[in-house]
């Protein structure tokens, strides 16, 4: 269930939704309901239909009974790529970067070819489907199938955009904050090589606990109204959605999203131990928020680090997710507290 929040929502229902939530069932969800509407205006939605949108499946944000049925295609593994660039320097296939701001752009030239790489499949996937799919009852309850005559899968909906999802942008930029610290700003015995690092991680950090220890508790993480961090994820998540929208899908540019329904847990099994201090086969970060355990600020230093960055560009979905303990929304006091949040 979610939420359509706004300046204006009746302060009643805000409370009473804070008070479903105190009983711990998750439901409902806050959605920016004035940020969402302007986005989909950016996207050509005509200013009626704007507001009669919905999170179609988790938060992909979707114009009701208007829109194709596509949704996330696919989930983006975020830390995934500074490891395989640490892969190619270390055995040669790539040249070792002067300083720190080279790395980064090397990352992002990765993510960027995975990108392009991942669209251009889908739209091939689209046109395909143009001419053997096609699904004919769905397509008499869509808008403007039936007027047009045309099939959802042949561009018939009124609305057509393909969204995907970039799963543990925090452990990027804590990793990358790490590697910037650790490689590039440390001197003496405290510094590492880059290709030194490569080795701790790919031994799981195994001797090294000192060191991983130092990384999640002395050096600065995304989530806890840390600007050297925060700055640095603002400026992925710029990039990222530059990176979406600069490749087509279908009928429409490619849409960003930064949430990951459970790929987090299957890309974690799967994904060896990152610079941040996550040790192999752990979880990746649940959702466009801090990763797990590392808001030491409380929840709203990492409320306003995820709303340093734009969300408005986000309609294949966008979460937050902030936990509280059963004590702290026990009382009116508590309810009142996550409201003001």
């Amino acid at each position: 269930i979610g939420l359509a929040w706004h300046e204006g929502t009746p302060a009643e229902l805000t409370d009473f939704s804070c008070r479903m939530l105190g009983t711990g069932i998750g439901d409902p969800a806050f959605f920016n309901d004035e940020l969402i509407v302007a986005g989909l205006r950016d996207h050509g939605v005509a200013e009626a239909d704007s507001y009669n949108y919905m999170n179609s499946t988790c938060v992909e944000i979707k114009v009701v009974g208007a829109s194709h049925m596509w949704v996330t295609a696919p989930y983006f593994n975020c830390p995934k790529g500074l490891l395989e660039v640490m892969d190619g320097i270390a055995e040669g296939e790539i040249d070792e970067p002067a300083g720190f701001a080279e790395l980064n752009r090397l990352v992002k030239e990765r993510m960027a070819a995975t990108v392009r790489e991942t669209a251009e499949n889908l739209d091939r996937t689209w046109h395909r489907r143009g001419e053997t799919g096609c699904f004919p009852l769905a397509s008499c309850l869509i808008a403007d199938c039936l007027e047009r005559g045309v099939d959802f899968d042949r561009g018939g909906a009124r609305y057509n955009w393909v969204e995907n999802s970039f799963v543990g942008l925090a452990n990027l930029v804590d990793s990358l904050v790490a590697v910037e610290e650790l490689v590039y700003e440390t001197e003496g015995p405290e510094g590492l090589s880059l290709g030194a690092f490569r080795e701790i991680l790919r031994a799981d950090f195994e001797g090294h606990e000192p060191l991983r220890q130092r990384i999640l508790n002395r050096l600065p993480s995304y989530g806890n109204d840390d600007d050297r961090a925060d700055g640095l994820a603002v400026e992925w998540a710029e990039f990222l959605a530059a990176t979406t929208e600069g490749n087509v899908v279908g009928l429409h540019p490619y849409v960003p999203g930064y949430f990951c329904w459970v790929v987090h847990t299957h890309f974690g099994a799967d994904t060896g131990a990152t610079p941040d201090g996550r040790k192999a086969g752990l979880p990746l970060a649940d959702g466009a928020g801090a990763a797990q355990g590392r808001e030491r600020s409380g929840p709203t230093a990492s409320v306003l680090s995820t709303t340093k960055w734009d969300h408005r560009k986000a309609l294949g979905g966008l979460v937050h997710n902030v936990k509280f303990s059963k004590n702290a929304l026990s009382t009116d006091q508590g309810i009142e507290a996550l409201g003001n949040l």
